[in-house]
């Protein structure tokens, strides 16, 4: 175990807030490599190179610690979908595509990040103000996606909403954690992901009684 002197030359080596940014990468990596379960403040400092005691001074236990991860993870994650959103054609079913590819592309692309923000774990980070609020635009962008396609038709928006959640959550999870295997090339993924969208899309331009898309 370090010295007291030695923990603190130890963390003032991180000068400027790096011992905390180091701190956030490395459990982030830790989450990427082995999952949620793996995560503790002595795993942490052990792979920094400081005492256990140093990321004490940063964070008050394991919980604070990912919350800010998740807090951040929901912020990068909202950013995606904006900006994918935002870049689709002037078409509700355009923006509900390029939705939910950035969707299921942001989940396996950032492994670490995605696991932070579903799972059992969120009952309690849930409870933070921080994760809460940064949680919300995600869910808000979905929203304005789906009223855009059902227009002023008389459907459960509610159920498209969340329909169209759990193929893009269940795509990402199953191909993410390898539930999935596939015996072809590298491209049976992607193809997975095209087909997967296209029949959402279909589903929901019968649904609304709209012709399918030429």
């Amino acid at each position: 175990m370090m010295s007291q002197s030695a923990d603190l030359e130890a963390v003032r080596s991180y000068h400027h807030g790096d011992l905390r940014r180091a701190i956030l990468e490395s459990t982030l990596e830790i989450i990427d490599k082995q999952g949620l379960e793996a995560v503790s403040l002595r795993a942490v400092a052990r792979r920094l190179g400081v005492s256990e005691a140093a990321p004490y001074h940063h964070f008050s236990g394991k919980q604070e610690l990912l919350a800010v991860l998740a807090a951040d993870a929901y912020r990068s994650f909202g950013e995606c979908l904006t900006t994918a959103v935002g870049s689709a054609a002037d078409d509700p079913f355009a923006r509900l595509n390029a939705l939910a590819r950035a969707y299921i592309e942001y989940g396996l692309e950032s492994r670490g990040r995605y696991r932070l923000m579903f799972g059992n774990h969120m009952v309690d980070l849930g409870e933070y103000e921080e994760v809460q609020v940064a949680g919300r635009p995600t869910r808000a962008i979905l929203e304005s996606v789906i009223a855009g396609c059902v227009g002023s038709a008389k459907v459960d928006a509610a159920a498209i909403e969340n329909i169209s959640w759990s193929l893009c959550h269940g795509l990402t999870s199953l191909i993410g954690e390898s539930e999935i295997v596939f015996d072809g090339g590298s491209g049976d993924g992607e193809r997975l992901i095209e087909v997967g969208i296209s029949i959402l899309i279909a589903g929901i331009r019968a649904h609304l009684g709209l012709p399918a898309a030429s």
